[in-house]
């Protein structure tokens, strides 16, 4: 008895199924292809509308973190009476903790909401 290699019976197989059944596997796997690729062009522009969303949405999350900024500076100048921008500030150490206090006494809800935060220098981290 002659033993057949792999190839030659891959060979007689396709020759035993008929012209039909060679047809209907033909169609089955081009339809599995079609879907597959139908499904990754919805999953991608899924994806791509997801990314459009989330970059606007970290646009406006800077923008609101630097007006935050803005008005927490504003803020610290109205509580100290500054009037001129250059003016020097003699910050002592007890000084600081009580403007930190005070600004996140005012704004702690909007800091954490935009991730915002003050170190003990009054610098934004």
């Amino acid at each position: 008895m002659k033993v057949l290699r792999a190839k030659d019976q891959k060979q007689k197989k396709k020759l035993r199924l008929s012209f039909f059944s060679q047809l209907k596997l033909r169609l089955k796997y081009l339809i599995a292809r079609i879907k597959y690729r139908s499904s990754t062009t919805k999953r991608e522009r899924e994806l791509d509308s997801i990314n459009k969303k989330l970059q606007g949405a970290a646009v406006k999350q800077e923008i609101n973190q630097e007006l935050l900024k803005i008005e927490i500076i504003g803020f610290i100048r109205s509580k100290l009476n500054l009037t001129r921008r250059s003016k020097y500030i003699p910050f002592t150490v007890k000084n600081q903790l009580e403007v930190k206090g005070m600004v996140e006494a005012e704004y702690a809800d909007r800091m954490k909401k935009y991730g915002v935060k003050i170190n003990d220098k009054l610098q934004f981290v």
